[in-house]
């Protein structure tokens, strides 16, 4: 497993994201992981939530780059990851407003 810096200036208001370090197998997989961890997975091309009864849901936060626009994301590698360390989100920066 890789680290990965994740950034994007596409939402770039108050209440956003703008930058994460996720663990992936690769690029294409840290892209498709969400710093809001509201949003839990991806099915067919739309950012996804999971209530806690195990339901699924249509979640499309504003404060992050729209799944369709995922190729605008920056994925820079930073190294790897240790074999205790799993897939997801470590870290994320939110711009409060």
């Amino acid at each position: 497993m890789k680290i990965y810096l994740l950034s994007q200036d596409v939402v770039n208001d108050y209440d956003t994201y703008d930058s994460a370090i996720v663990i992936a197998e690769n690029e294409d997989e840290a892209r498709k992981i969400h710093p809001n961890k509201l949003v839990t997975h991806v099915i067919n091309d739309q950012w996804m939530g999971t209530c806690s009864d195990g339901e699924e849901y249509k979640n499309e936060p504003s404060d992050w780059v729209e799944y369709s626009d995922i190729d605008k994301i920056s994925v820079k590698y930073i190294g790897e990851a240790s074999k205790e360390q799993q897939k997801g989100l470590v870290l994320a920066s939110f711009n409060a407003g």
